[in-house]
């Protein structure tokens, strides 16, 4: 076991190690983190679900997201140029992986070649324009290159998305200041028509009408689609009335919209337990206890249900500790 971090539900599937690496790069911890995609890259040759040639170019999701958290460690570590070669890799398996190309940026970037990471960063956005790392990185890049009002209109997209995003605060403040702007955060604010129909389907919801909700919140999302809390409400009603796939659907805008809020990856967890499908399950409720202290209420409903899918001894519910 290494430090908080729970045991790998399946040691022989290359997605754990991969789900293990990315713990360990957030918490910098690079060199750990290859450790692990070492494992998952042998493990998915073993399977024949990956090429061993690695200029094959044909759609391989799974193997390009193992490249790309390889650059993404690597770019830790400072290894620029070994880090350019396993996001090269990655883009060759699948070439619209948002994240591969976002490090490309990050790459390009640390090369001086702002207009090449620019470049990257809108291709990633093509792909998922609700990706706020690739939005603030595109406003950094636009800082760089004194085009502050660029760099503000991406921030104000981050900032919709989470309005708790400190980084990104800063630095949308820093750019309306070389505008001779306001620095007031009130100044984005969701469209009013936006909250207000997220408000109906609040009350909707609260007098058991799911569907007359789920019309609601939908046209909060048509209005403003970066609107996070429409889609967790939403994706609770439509597990209300059993359609789990397009619950899941919400809730995974949600939690890309708000990765660090676990009431997201909560609800997620229990539709996948409910749709049988437990890897996903285990995988949202192991990043609940990542996110949230030992003691919170939503910590305690996720080991109770890790209990129940047979990942931690009733035990370690009355220490906090992991088997």
């Amino acid at each position: 076991m290494i430090d908080d971090l729970p045991p790998i539900p399946d040691p022989k599937d290359p997605s754990a190690h991969m789900a293990r690496a990315a713990a360990l790069i957030e918490r910098g911890r690079a060199a750990e983190a290859l450790l692990y995609l070492d494992r998952a890259q042998g493990l998915g040759l073993d399977r024949g679900i990956w090429s061993a040639d690695p200029e094959v170019c044909e759609p391989r999701p799974e193997e390009a997201e193992c490249r790309t958290l390889r650059g993404a460690a690597l770019l830790a570590l400072d290894q620029v140029d070994a880090a350019m070669e396993q996001i090269e890799k990655a883009l060759a398996c699948d070439a619209g992986n948002k994240r591969a190309l976002s490090n490309r940026a990050l790459v390009h970037r640390k090369r001086g070649n702002l207009d090449a990471a620019i470049i990257d960063l809108a291709r990633a956005l093509g792909s998922d324009p609700d990706y706020a790392h690739a939005r603030y990185l595109r406003a950094e890049c636009y800082m760089e290159r004194n085009e502050p009002a660029r760099a503000e209109a991406d921030l104000e997209t981050v900032l919709k998305l989470d309005p708790l995003a400190e980084p990104a605060g800063a630095l949308w403040a820093r750019a309306r200041r070389q505008q001779g702007k306001t620095e007031d955060p009130s100044a984005i604010t969701p469209p009013e028509d936006a909250i207000a129909r997220l408000m109906r389907g609040v009350a909707r919801a609260q007098r058991g009408d799911f569907e007359g909700a789920i019309g609601e919140y939908s046209a909060a999302l048509t209005r403003m689609p970066g609107l996070a809390q429409a889609c967790l409400y939403r994706g609770l009603a439509r597990l209300h009335l059993g359609a789990l796939d397009d619950a899941i659907a919400d809730f995974d805008r949600h939690v890309r919209a708000s990765p660090r809020d676990p009431e997201g990856f909560l609800l997620r967890a229990r539709s996948f337990a409910r749709a049988g499908r437990s890897e996903p399950a285990i995988a949202d409720y192991m990043e609940l206890l990542r996110l949230t202290p030992s003691s919170a209420p939503w910590a305690q409903q996720a080991r109770a249900a890790l209990m129940d899918l047979g990942v931690l001894a009733p035990e370690s519910s009355r220490d906090g500790g992991f088997p």
